[in-house]
């Protein structure tokens, strides 16, 4: 129910991709405006080069949406394999340190496992987006300058499932699926719990399963987008605003960006407006001191 029909012409929607490993979230982006023959794509979180997994694209008129979808919780399957330090935080940087892992026992492990769950302070890794002064933090990394310093960020570790400790005779990976806050990197979980158990740990896979309501298990491939068979999602039915019908007199105030009173709404969030007919006809929202609501999107 939530497909729209393509218009060849100007694509519109989100699109869900199935991310391979070895490539950049921007390449990725790239191939999708060569596929689809549009420059107007936005992304709603972008994934490491190692990893796989989902990505939610908002494709033409969608792109005035992406700033609603990027508050989501994620969910990922991680591999994090314990004795090794790296400068990128996962298995792809230059090796820090190897410790030998193997005295820990499962009880010591799971002790330390059991920290990282709820709220907490995570300090991003050195390479990372975030920027500072203009620019970002792997630029100065890769450039061997001196890394400014980044406050800890909240985030919050909601859950840890389908955890288990895989040995062999040189290492240990902890398998384990999480589901995260926005702005949690898991190469900092993995460095961290490397760090509690005192042998150091990085990132060896990661696959983003979920995004908000968004599962991998709709995503596409590179290669179905490319042969011409793209399957668009209708933004308005993921939002989960609530929705409000206005008369034909309101409609056409809201036609022309014209302010509303909160006294009109349900809820003082953004808001979907519907004509009488059922058409939709914007997303309004509260002003920053609440007096009245606004346009945000205008979709008529």
């Amino acid at each position: 129910k939530n497909q729209q029909p393509i218009d060849k012409a100007s694509p519109d929607g989100i699109l869900l991709i199935d991310k391979p490993s070895g490539v950049t979230s921007h390449d990725v982006v790239q191939k999708i405006r060569f596929f689809l023959q549009t420059h107007s794509i936005g992304h709603t979180g972008t994934l490491d080069p190692l990893a796989t997994g989902l990505l939610v694209l908002c494709v033409g008129k969608a792109t005035k949406f992406v700033k609603f979808l990027t508050n989501h919780d994620k969910s990922y399957q991680a591999d994090i394999l314990l004795g090794i330090q790296t400068d990128t935080d996962d298995i792809t940087g230059k090796v820090l340190k190897k410790t030998d892992p193997s005295q820990l026992s499962d009880e010591k492990i799971l002790s330390v496992i059991h920290r990282f769950y709820g709220n907490m302070k995570q300090t991003p890794p050195a390479y990372s987006a975030i920027k500072v002064d203009g620019k970002k933090l792997y630029q100065y990394a890769r450039n061997e300058q001196q890394i400014p310093i980044v406050e800890p960020r909240e985030i919050e570790i909601k859950s840890i499932s389908d955890f288990s400790i895989v040995r062999s005779t040189t290492d240990i990976t902890l398998k384990m699926t999480l589901l995260v806050s926005k702005g949690t990197y898991i190469r900092a979980i993995a460095r961290d719990i490397g760090e509690c158990l005192h042998v150091g740990g990085c990132l060896k896979q990661l696959t983003r399963m979920q995004v908000g309501e968004f599962n991998l298990k709709d995503a596409q491939s590179l290669d179905e987008i490319e042969r011409g068979n793209p399957q668009f999602l209708n933004p308005l039915s993921f939002l989960g605003f609530p929705r409000i019908t206005v008369d034909d007199v309101w409609g056409k105030k809201v036609m022309n960006g014209v302010k509303m009173p909160i006294a009109m709404f349900q809820e003082i969030t953004p808001t979907i407006i519907e004509s009488r007919e059922g058409d939709v006809l914007a997303v309004y929202e509260p002003d920053e001191n609440q007096t009245y609501m606004r346009m945000s999107v205008k979709i008529a």
